[in-house]
């Protein structure tokens, strides 16, 4: 079971994100946080989700987060005992996108 299952994304440089999208497997998780830091020890949350529908999810932030180099995602209430992200992607001033390809 993958129920607070924690996924930490290094963009391997500082950006200003707008929004992620994410890009579920058939077996998606319905409540998740997430959060951002500049050094990997200090964490604020950017966004929490209750009732996330699966499929490709678009978070739009409240306000532009800067800096941001690491995305953690914790991960409660998957839909199976398993859950499958295919892709995150991170948008903003600086683009980028991230591939976490089959992370289960």
């Amino acid at each position: 079971n993958l129920n607070n299952a924690v996924l930490i994304l290094d963009y391997k440089r500082f950006l200003a994100l707008e929004h992620v999208i994410v890009h579920w497997g058939e077996v998606f998780c319905s409540r998740y946080k997430i959060y951002f830091s500049k050094n990997n020890v200090d964490w604020e949350v950017a966004y929490e989700i209750e009732n996330g529908l699966g499929k490709k999810e678009t978070i739009l932030f409240d306000e532009m987060i800067y800096p941001v180099r690491f995305l953690k995602f914790e991960f409660d209430g998957a839909s199976g005992q398993n859950f499958e992200v295919l892709e995150i992607e991170g948008w903003g001033l600086a683009e980028g996108i991230i591939n976490t390809k089959n992370y289960k």
